[in-house]
């Protein structure tokens, strides 16, 4: 009964810990056109659990992009400046099929916010984007398309870096190693703990009987 207890305290343990692992660490962000058209970025801001802008360039951030237009290359949607106009510096692709533009952060991170800025000062096509959460192995962690035609166009993500709803309740403690656990995790807990308390009612009343 001893090694049976035990081992149904290690395994409460190591199940509700597991509730409390990060994800996704990302690593970088792919930014694809959700048209097929081409893609226009005045700023892309990239905000860890510390509320750091990973993907500035001033933070480290690097960014690559396929078939930029000219002299707007990819660095435009990093150097800091969120104004739409072309006067100012944006990153523009030449609208062909595959355009694509990577920001990577040069280190994992717990995601807190993605902000895309869109062109402001001519047609806002361009401005409908598919942003791609990759890790640092390139596997795709989270997809989704987003309009940055009326202004710019945000995704949020909880305590876990997964995304939520805007206007969804975020769990607070970002950066903390503690999260609320799963319903799941809670059920497991308990039915544990009623075991563990049934075992010992059981023991007692043996030994009360002998």
């Amino acid at each position: 009964m001893r090694i049976l207890l035990s081992a149904l305290v290690s395994f409460l343990i190591a199940s509700s810990a597991s509730a409390l692992t990060y994800y996704p660490n990302a690593m970088g962000i792919r930014v694809t056109s959700a048209t097929g058209s081409f893609i226009q970025l005045a700023e892309v801001v990239v905000a860890d659990s510390e509320a750091i802008d990973v993907a500035a360039a001033a933070n480290g951030g690097v960014a690559y992009a396929l078939n930029a237009l000219g002299s707007s290359g990819a660095a435009n949607a990093i150097d800091g400046r969120t104004g739409g106009n072309a006067a100012s510096g944006i990153y523009q692709s030449v609208g062909t099929a595959g355009d694509y533009l990577d920001i990577y952060f040069g280190r994992r991170i717990i995601l807190s916010s993605i902000v895309l800025f869109g062109r402001t000062d001519a047609d806002t096509a361009g401005n409908t984007f598919v942003v791609t959460v990759f890790d640092n192995f390139g596997r795709s962690l989270f997809t989704k398309m987003v309009d940055a035609s009326a202004g710019p166009a945000t995704i949020w993500f909880d305590v876990n870096g997964t995304a939520v709803v805007p206007g969804q309740q975020v769990i607070e403690g970002r950066g903390t190693s503690g999260t609320v656990p799963e319903p799941a995790s809670w059920a497991l807990l308990i039915a544990g703990f009623g075991l563990i308390g049934t075992a010992l009612r059981r023991r007692r009343t043996g030994h009360a009987a002998a």
